[in-house]
């Protein structure tokens, strides 16, 4: 996906991170893609992207247009504990990865 620096980084830091890119960069959209067993690949586009972690146990997201709602994608709702790693790509400041135990999320600004 990307030879740069790699930092691994916690749930709660992807969050604060998202956070960056919306409110402090004035990105608008970010594009999602999943790629999980049971879905294959999928891409998407969220204008706004929210994410609550919730008694330390879940994490629910949700975006302007409930585009996550709508199609039930994986990134509106899991447990932390799915999560393997939280990776963020430092060298272009515009990448996150969520890796779980049967797929992945990557989030990143466009």
């Amino acid at each position: 996906m990307n030879n740069g620096i790699v930092k691994e980084i916690s749930i709660e830091e992807v969050s604060d991170q998202i956070e960056f890119f919306l409110w402090e960069n004035g990105y608008e959209f970010l594009k999602i893609t999943e790629c999980f067993n049971q879905h294959g690949i999928r891409n998407y586009i969220l204008r706004g992207l929210h994410m609550d972690v919730v008694d330390e146990t879940e994490v629910n997201c949700s975006d302007y247009d409930s585009i996550l709602s709508t199609n039930s994608f994986v990134l509106m709702s899991f447990l932390k504990t799915q999560i393997i790693a939280s990776t963020f790509y430092v060298d272009d400041l515009k990448k996150l990865k969520l890796n779980f135990n049967n797929g992945y999320i990557i989030i990143e600004t466009i």
